[in-house]
């Protein structure tokens, strides 16, 4: 006899590849991360606004050319902190950047966030077989 799925066997079935999905994407980030981190150059730079979690970074080049990044995080700095950037230009369009505030949380943030939701989903089925095993 077929039974049809309900919402706990499909949540029981999902949750476990969500979870391997962003635990591969937390695999990604950290090879990315890595290589960022290798290759950035390390300059210093000046909060210009904050809004909750998110901030505007400026810093300067040579001594001439300003640029500025956002980024967001669990962080806090107050408007005129100086704070320590990586940066690393593009190699396919050396006008274009990527940089990051220099400090663990910072530069870290998508993998450890990424790993964190994957390991959440990858316990929803044991939890959920936990909790139902009495019915």
């Amino acid at each position: 006899m077929r039974r049809d799925l309900d919402q706990d066997d499909i949540i029981v079935i999902l949750s476990p590849i969500i979870g391997g999905l962003l635990l591969a994407g937390s695999a990604v980030a950290t090879i990315q991360t890595i290589d960022f981190v290798k290759s950035a150059s390390r300059t210093e730079g000046t909060i210009t606004w904050v809004k909750g979690a998110h901030a505007q970074i400026e810093f300067t080049l040579n001594g001439k050319d300003k640029r500025t990044f956002s980024q967001s995080g669990f962080f806090y700095y107050p408007v005129g902190d100086r704070v320590p950037v990586l940066y690393r230009f593009e190699s396919q369009n050396p006008a274009q950047y990527h940089a990051r505030i220099d400090t663990p949380v910072a530069v870290w943030h998508d993998t450890i966030f990424l790993a964190a939701m994957g390991i959440g989903f990858l316990g929803v089925r044991p939890y959920m077989k936990y909790n139902n095993r009495s019915k």
